[in-house]
């Protein structure tokens, strides 16, 4: 099996028969979630899985869900998480507590993540506002 050096989308919460055979033939190396195919947990964890049967692999699935106004996956069913500058202005005053709280924000996030399917987060650790 020869894998591509890309990452593709889905075009919403259902993987369509043209993407099932696109992935089939193309094989990307991952696929990314936009918001556009994320409604609850159940559905992801259910799209997660029918992307990596299309692919008849555990390949890495992508989402950009980085905390604040900046996630893919939506209060009620998810964690609201800070945005990454909040750690940032809190570095300012108690530089430890803000190391250990981005570490502990963002290992939070990846075992949701990780929950439904989702092995890569494409979140900053830290916003610069320079």
């Amino acid at each position: 099996m020869s894998v591509s050096a890309c990452i593709t989308s889905v075009s919403g919460p259902v993987l369509l028969a043209e993407e099932r055979a696109f992935l089939r033939d193309a094989q990307p190396w991952g696929v990314i979630l936009m918001g556009r195919s994320c409604v609850n947990k159940s559905q992801v964890t259910a799209l997660t899985n029918e992307i990596k049967s299309a692919l008849g692999r555990d390949a890495l699935i992508f989402i950009d869900q980085e905390g604040g106004r900046v996630a893919r996956l939506k209060t009620p069913e998810w964690p609201k998480f800070p945005a990454a500058g909040v750690y940032g202005e809190l570095f300012e005053s108690a530089p430890e507590a803000a190391e250990q709280a981005c570490y502990l924000g963002h290992f939070l996030m990846g075992y949701e993540l990780s929950q439904i399917g989702i092995h890569g987060d494409c979140a900053p650790c830290g916003d610069l506002r320079r």
